[in-house]
Formats: structure tokens, sequence, C-alpha cells
């Protein structure tokens, strides 16, 4: 199998473990980013090439991306490093992954489906847990009832792991965007803020809470289901903490106290022993126009970077053999519903229905 891919943000937290995890693979990535001193030091002790790319000078960018197949992008937030790569992926025909979870850019992407089918591209964003996990179970879900009208899924990790330290920051990045549901085939801004919804996720009924999550865009794509929320269920204490936060949301609008915020709220990441002691619930529900609904689950590993990793190698893999496909692709639509469930760390569980 040939290993020629580009791993951009290698020196990452998440982007490391990619690295390491891709070494264990038998793959060789070429690592780059824009770091030189932690690229360097990441690259000796994997016994890989570095390159530093910086995404402000084109002409460098698509040199460095004509030496690969396509690039695997690691460095978030994804709405800064996401456009330029993929602006330079459609002038050399390099195919572009990434593992953001932000629904802006899978907006943004989306909008150069005709450009890359063009170009014979593949645009694949959300190659981790956000969104590959939600976007396969929508998939299945769908073939289960007739012209599903709604999707609702929700998500929970038990366990001491916290979020890595890259998805904390995009977090308070993203509270400048805003809440987006879909709504009847629209992209939209909900009307009620905060909305809660009690849900089993296996451990008896919890109250949830509603996210903005890649799926409005996604899942969408992925199964043409009109309407789609997306939960998370949280502790009380947590979930007070979202409500003050977006009530707190203008004042994100201004770069300081964005900057202000991940240095006093950003927490260390976690260790190996928190994440392999976290497991991740992702619970699905669609229904119709005639009553009917259908439920499933999957359980799998901590999902913020051990379950990402799994996914990241996994579709590396995929790509690297030539299952590929041109134009904007979410995890589902390239690969299949039962692609999650190709990790024998991950189990789906049909639950009681009313077919």
């Amino acid at each position: 199998m040939p290993s020629s891919f580009l791993l951009y943000g290698a020196n990452g937290y998440l982007g490391a473990q990619i690295a390491h995890l891709a070494v264990q693979h038998g793959l060789k990535p070429l690592l780059a980013g824009r770091n030189k001193a932690a690229l360097t030091a990441l690259g000796e002790a994997l016994n890989l090439n570095v390159t530093v790319v910086p995404l402000d000078n084109p002409y460098r960018l698509e040199q460095s991306l004509k030496q690969t197949t396509f690039v695997f992008n690691c460095a978030g937030p994804f709405q800064s490093t996401a456009q330029p790569l993929v602006t330079a992926c459609l002038n050399t025909q390099t195919h572009y992954l990434d593992i953001t979870g932000e629904l802006s850019v899978f907006e943004t992407l989306l909008r150069y489906d005709t450009a890359a089918k063009n170009n014979k591209v593949m645009l694949l964003p959300g190659a981790g847990f956000d969104v590959a996990a939600t976007d396969c179970l929508a998939l299945y879900l769908s073939t289960k009832i007739g012209q599903p009208t709604h999707l609702t899924s929700a998500f929970e990790s038990q366990g001491p792991a916290t979020l890595p330290p890259g998805t904390q920051r995009t977090a308070i990045e993203l509270l400048n965007y805003g809440d987006r549901i879909r709504y009847q085939g629209q992209l939209l801004e909900p009307q009620r803020r905060f909305k809660q919804k009690t849900i089993d996720l296996g451990s008896g009924p919890k109250p949830c809470l509603r996210i903005t999550w890649g799926d409005a865009v996604t899942a969408f794509h992925s199964t043409q289901i009109p309407t789609i929320e997306n939960y998370l269920s949280l502790p009380l204490r947590q979930q007070q903490l979202v409500r003050l936060s977006h009530y707190a949301s203008p004042l994100f609008q201004f770069a300081p106290i964005r900057q202000l915020a991940k240095k006093l709220l950003v927490m260390p990441p976690p260790t190996l022993e928190d994440c392999q002691k976290t497991q991740t619930t992702v619970w699905g529900e669609v229904k119709n126009q005639q009553g009917e609904h259908f439920r499933a689950q999957l359980k799998g590993p901590e999902a913020g970077s051990l379950w990402t990793a799994d996914i990241a190698i996994q579709i590396i893999k995929k790509v690297l053999a030539g299952n590929i496909e041109s134009g904007f692709q979410t995890p589902a639509t390239a690969y299949g519903a039962d692609f999650i469930i190709e990790n024998p760390a991950v189990r789906r569980t049909d639950l009681s229905n009313s077919v």
C-alpha cells in the first residue's frame, strides 16, 4: 500500500496522535505545519520527513501539495485553515480531508462541490468522531423507515477524559458563530436558544441540551432528512456553564475576549489512562409523518482523542487504497453507514421502535 500523504498540523495534540498511530499501521505521512521546531522533534521521534508549510503563501503551499496525493488537516480552528488548503488542493488536484466539527467549515466546503468534481478532487471534512459517528448512524437510521422527516441524535461520554485542548479552543471561537439547526430543509438560527430533551442513552433518561453540530449540514447532505437536531448529555453544572456562555456570546465577537477565555478556560489534554477509562455513546432516532420511528445507538471509545484517531486512520487507509469519490463527501456518503462499525471497538445496537 502506498503511504504518500501530507499530515497538516501534525505537531498539534490530535495531529501527533494520528501521526503515531499512522506509524503503528505502517504508514509514513509527510509531517507538515507551521512550527518547525515541534515538527522536527516529532519527525525525529517517528523517523518521518517534515516540511514547513505557511498557509499565507499560496505558491509554497501548492508546491508542497504537489509532493503528495492528499492532505489530512488536523490544524484548527478549521475556519482559518480549511479554505486556503482547499483552494490549493483544487489547484493541484490533491484530495482534502480533515477532522473538523465546525459547522461553518462544512457550509463553506459544500460550496466547492462542483469545483471539486470538475477537478476530480475529494473534499471530506469531518473525518474524526466529528462527524463520522453521527453521520454514519444517521444514514443507517434513514433506511429503517419510509420517508423520514425528523432526525434527532444525542451523545455522551462517561469517564474522566476531558476534551482535547484544540477542541476546547475551537468551541470558544465558535461562540461568535451562534446556534444553527436544520428545520424543514433550511439551516436556521433557532427561535429558542436553549432546548432540553430527556433521552435514554442506555443508562436511564437524562436531560440533554440541544447543541450546534455538523450534522445540520453533513447528515442533511447524507440523508436529505429535512429536520435535524443534535443533543449532548452533560452534568447539570456543565449545562449551566453552557447556558452562561451563550448569554455572554455577544462579547465573543471581540478577538481579545476570545483569547482571554482560552487562557483562562482551556484545560490540559487528557491523559491516555483517562481516555482509556472513558466510553462514548451515540443515540439516534428517525420519525416520519406516518408516526413511525426507529432508534439505534453506537457505543465506542473516548470520542475526542481515541475514537477520532481511529476513524482518521481508517479513512486514510481507504484513500491510500484508492477508495475515493470526487466532490464534497461525508464519511457516510464516501464509505457507507457501516463504515463506523468496521472498527471492532464500536458496537451498533437497534433499540425499541414502532415501525
